[in-house]
């Protein structure tokens, strides 16, 4: 689980290819009143704990809780990300997803299984780790799994660059590569798939793509030598990307919502727009606020005649037009939760009671401007109740 401050702070880091600097926010805070007044404030909190693996003939095998803290955490992605490292230099070269749009309630804990083959292709030192993320790009947790040292006999034949908005590739020999993009975190299902034919021996060639204005992630993979390189992808353009949007409660029971966004530097003058509906369809609950200049994160109180059903989450421009909309459901109960799921894998997920386990440990990760990066890791990996501060 990470804790990390919106105090006007910068901190540049080079995790999962990303060579960059981010604005961060989360805190230990009792109310949104104290938070605005500090400059800080709780955006996520959900960790991944009580990790459990064993890795043999090359399959990692084990199993995970996902923990909540506060309110009701949607659209929650979970996957396996290999990242290799050499000379001070980190590259994703494979992902696997895992799970899809979960949610988790404050106090439960679901359990889930997994199973990750390492690819055969792999080269130099490459750290295995489980990521949770949210469907905007929150990235809620990063545990490390295994590091490995691979053979160098693999010969690397694909090399990739980031530049000017397109992905710049070049291959030793000829063949494909297959461009997949995904939206926002490198955990979402990609929404195009492109493949481009090297025909030359040291050839290059580049790919752009004609999807909206916004942050996206590009795995090219070489589908001879089985290569992945991941690296991150801006299309220019006036946009705003909801990345979590939290329902929650104060102390005294009155409920407010913590939305946090990503945007591109022509997007100003936003407002973030709350409406709730109760368990029957009713409405029961609006409210706006705008975001202040270069604070991507609002703090809204709610005045609402329902404790649960669904949130739905709009950014508006000046204009009136919509830029981003996301769906969740929303509990404001404090009962304890306790049953048994099944996933759709047959990945069996078990939600139990946990009271007064370390509250508003955790915390979320946010993008200020056009950069989106991974944070520190917490290194247990069993009965993980560390923090890790930056």
């Amino acid at each position: 689980m990470i804790k990390i401050y919106m105090k006007k702070l910068t901190v540049c880091m080079g995790l999962l290819a990303i060579s960059s600097c981010l604005f961060v926010a989360s805190a230990q805070v009792s109310s949104p009143a104290d938070q605005t007044s500090q400059n800080s404030m709780v955006i996520a909190n959900v960790g991944i704990v009580d990790v459990e693996i064993k890795e043999e003939n090359g399959v990692i095998v084990g199993k995970y809780s996902l923990q909540g803290y506060m309110g009701q955490q949607n659209d929650i992605n979970v996957g396996v990300i290999a990242v290799a490292s050499s000379s001070g230099s980190h590259t994703t070269v494979d992902v696997k997803r895992l799970i899809e749009k979960v949610s988790v309630q404050e106090k439960q804990i679901a359990r889930y299984d997994f199973s990750y083959t390492i690819p055969t292709s792999l080269q130099g030192e490459v750290t295995f780790y489980l990521q949770a993320s949210t469907v905007g790009g929150v990235v809620l947790s990063m545990n490390p799994l295994v590091k490995k040292v691979f053979s160098s006999k693999n010969q690397k034949t694909l090399t990739c660059t980031s530049v000017n908005g397109s992905i710049d590739c070049s291959r030793i020999s000829k063949g494909n590569i297959i461009f997949s993009v995904s939206k926002n975190t490198i955990l979402n299902t990609p929404v195009s798939v492109e493949t481009k034919e090297v025909a030359v021996q040291g050839g290059h060639i580049s790919f752009g793509t004609t999807l909206p204005p916004g942050k996206y992630y590009v795995d090219s993979y070489a589908s001879d030598t089985h290569e992945h390189i991941v690296l991150p992808l801006t299309v220019q353009g006036v946009y705003a990307t909801i990345m979590n949007s939290l329902i929650t409660q104060k102390q005294n029971g009155s409920p407010f919502a913590v939305v946090a966004i990503s945007k591109s530097i022509e997007s100003t003058n936003l407002s973030a727009r709350i409406t709730l509906t109760d368990i029957k369809g009713d409405s029961c609950g609006t409210a706006s606020k705008s975001f202040e200049k270069n604070i991507p994160i609002v703090v809204i109180d709610i005045t609402s005649s329902c404790n649960e059903g669904t949130s739905r989450t709009e950014i508006v421009d000046s204009k009136g037009s919509v830029l981003d909309v996301t769906l969740g459901q929303f509990s404001l109960s404090n009962n304890n939760y306790l049953e048994n799921k099944t996933q759709e894998n047959d990945t069996k997920a078990e939600t139990v009671s946990r009271v007064g386990i370390a509250p508003y440990v955790g915390g979320g990760v946010l993008m200020l401007g056009l950069i989106i990066a991974a944070l520190y890791i917490n290194t247990k990996r069993k009965s993980q109740s560390g923090v890790a501060e930056v």
